[in-house]
This record gives structure tokens, C-alpha cells and sequence, in this order.
């Protein structure tokens, strides 16, 4: 069952989808971050497919536009780093009001630059989410000021790196020189709770069909071993 909703952030609205499995309860719940520029569809409808097969296997999921994306409040150049953290502790906070999910069985999906947002609010809650999925870090973007705020904020991941307690982190990037960086960073702030899968074509837009679909696989993979169901 997929289901328009909407939510207060910070004086504006959010707006977004939940996707509900039928009939059930106390289901484990993913939401899904995009990327900046991006949408709650994500490149390619990637992130559409993904809700639709987590409900297929009884998790639910909410995907949503950050502040100045899509069909939530603001324009493209009112969004910052900050208004994004925000819109994403206000999203998990709504997330804990609803009555038909397990609140100790949540999971965040970050891409591109909502993975840092992702880590980022993973320290801040401590224990409160379940599983990471991180799919194609990066620290840039075409917004200057923007990639500079994520820069800073990936100085501040350090300070919070003892606070991180995510039992498991799936990390899925491309095979190309430029992501080793990220990559030897993603491994070293997660260690042996980190899982990595390095794939062909893959990085902010999903090049090809056979890149889309190991992506897919691996993420829908995880999340069932991660997200356990009663």
C-alpha cells in the first residue's frame, strides 16, 4: 500500500510517500535519503523499484524530498547541508509515530551526498537505527557551497566517530579511482561492521541496467539479513 504524506520541518512542509506492507504489523521500516538535486524517485526511478520490493518482502519504507526538493516546501537555492540534517531527524522522529512500525527496526538508505547525512545522524541518535546502506558516497556536488558544507561536516563525522554504534553498514560504490579515497574513509570509520560491494558503472547516475540491478540486489539483500521480522 503506498500512501502521500506529509509532515511539518522547521516551520515548513515535507512531502513524501510511505510505502506500507498490507495487513501487517510491527514491520521494520527504511528510509530512503536522495542525493542533492535529486528527488524522493532518485536517478532513474532507482529508489521507486527499491520501496516497492521492500514491501513485497513485508519492510516498510518512506522516501521523501528534502527541504527545497521536489514536491516539498522551499526552492533548490534555500536548501543547505543544515536544512537537509534537519529535514532528516524530523523525518526519523515521524517515523517513530507510526503505529505499525518496529521503532528498534530502522534502517537508513543514503545516496551520494545523503550518505554523510546518513552517518551523520546515525551518531547523533547513538543505538536508533538497525542498518546503514550507503550507495555512492561522495563529497561534491554542483552546488560550490554546498560541497563546502559537506566537507565540514565530514571534519565533524570525526568528532562523533566514537559515538557511532550501527551494527551493520552495507557500502556500495563504484570501481573507479576517484572513490578509493571515500571508500579506505567509509572502512575506516565503520570496520568490521562495514560490507563492501564494489560495482562496474556505478556513481551518481546508475550508468547501466546490469549496474542498476547488482546494485539493487545487494541492497534489497542486506536489508532482509539486517531487518529482522517477527
Amino acid at each position: 500500500m503506498q500512501t502521500a504524506i506529509e509532515w511539518s520541518s522547521n516551520g515548513h512542509t515535507l512531502r513524501g510517500m510511505l510505502h506500507q506492507p498490507d495487513g501487517l504489523s510491527n514491520v521494520p521500516l527504511v528510509i530512503l535519503f536522495h542525493e542533492y538535486g535529486a528527488t524522493k524517485t532518485e536517478n532513474k526511478f532507482i529508489y521507486v523499484e527499491l520501496s516497492r520490493i521492500l514491501e513485497q518482502k513485508g519492510i516498510a519504507s518512506i522516501r521523501f524530498d528534502f527541504f527545497g526538493s521536489g514536491e516539498s516546501d522551499g526552492e533548490l537555492q534555500q536548501k543547505s547541508f543544515a536544512s537537509d540534517m534537519t529535514s532528516a531527524r524530523d523525518i526519523l522522529s515521524y517515523a517513530h509515530t507510526l503505529p505499525f512500525v518496529d521503532h528498534e527496526c530502522i534502517a537508513i538508505v543514503g545516496k551520494g551526498s545523503s550518505c554523510l547525512i546518513a552517518s551523520l545522524l546515525s551518531a547523533e541518535i547513538k543505538d536508533g537505527v538497525e542498518a546503514l546502506v550507503l550507495l555512492s558516497p561522495t563529497l561534491t556536488t554542483w552546488n560550490v557551497q554546498y560541497s563546502s558544507e559537506l566537507q565540514a561536516a565530514e571534519l565533524e563525522l570525526d568528532v562523533h566517530r566514537s559515538d557511532i554504534a550501527v551494527p551493520a553498514v552495507a557500502l556500495i560504490a563504484g570501481e573507479k579511482e576517484d572513490n578509493k579515497g571515500l571508500i579506505e574513509r567509509y572502512q575506516k570509520l565503520y570496520q568490521q561492521q562495514l560490507s563492501l560491494c564494489t560495482i562496474a558503472d556505478v556513481s551518481q547516475v546508475v550508468e547501466t541496467v546490469n549496474s542498476r540491478e547488482q546494485m539493487m540486489e545487494h541492497t534489497v539483500a542486506f536489508l532482509e539479513r539486517h531487518l529482522p521480522r517477527v
